[in-house]
């Protein structure tokens, strides 16, 4: 049981840094202008990244605290890609009319209210992903899974902070270049954790003989 569980751990855990990845390309896409290309993958990222931290929380036996921080990750990730599935119309007018030519309709120089509650459950969403990678790199003693649950918890944090800026701000472009940073550290933080784990796993397995 503990072989199979711990499979499923590095399983779980290359999954979350697949879709984080993909969330962080999705994210460089819409800064160079490609919103709604970038805006699908991101949302893609998200819904995988959250598949894998819920298979890391079925994964774990012997940490509750841990379990409970993956759960919250694939809660907030999941969260976060809802938004982006609520946002794809939106980004496409938006690419469409700046393709063309034209400006943004005048009523999208002060947020909607959906626009609002979108951006407000993406902090919620990120910020509920900052707290459960944290409370996973606290409950780990390989060296690249307590770096990558930090480095994650901290890009999550700085993506909260640009759907805050985004919020108080008409512009977006400083918005999106702290998404695109948050992003690629949670990518850069799963991936590690990714790598620790398998060496735990090949340890391990090495240690049965």
């Amino acid at each position: 049981m503990g072989m199979s569980t711990n499979l499923v751990d590095v399983i779980g855990s290359w999954i979350a840094a697949t879709g984080a990845t993909l969330g962080a390309i999705g994210q460089t896409k819409q800064l160079a202008g490609r919103r709604f290309a970038g805006q699908q993958l991101w949302t893609v990222g998200k819904g995988v990244q959250a598949a894998g931290a819920s298979l890391q929380a079925v994964a774990e036996t012997e940490e509750p605290i841990a379990e409970v921080g993956n759960w919250l990750i694939g809660i907030g990730a999941a969260a976060v890609s809802s938004v982006g599935a609520r946002e794809l119309p939106n980004e496409l007018e938006k690419e469409i009319r700046e393709a063309i030519g034209l400006k943004q309709r005048q009523i999208s120089d002060d947020k909607t209210m959906e626009e609002i509650e979108n951006k407000q459950i993406a902090v919620i969403g990120n910020s509920l992903q900052m707290i459960g990678a944290y409370l996973v790199a606290i409950k780990r003693e390989n060296p690249k899974r307590v770096i990558g649950g930090i480095v994650q918890s901290g890009g999550a944090l700085i993506e909260a902070i640009g759907v805050l800026q985004d919020l108080s701000s008409k512009e977006d472009t400083t918005a999106q270049q702290l998404a695109v940073l948050g992003g690629w550290l949670q990518s850069i933080g799963t991936t590690l954790q990714a790598v620790g784990a398998t060496e735990d796993f090949t340890d391990e397995e090495m240690e049965r003989g």
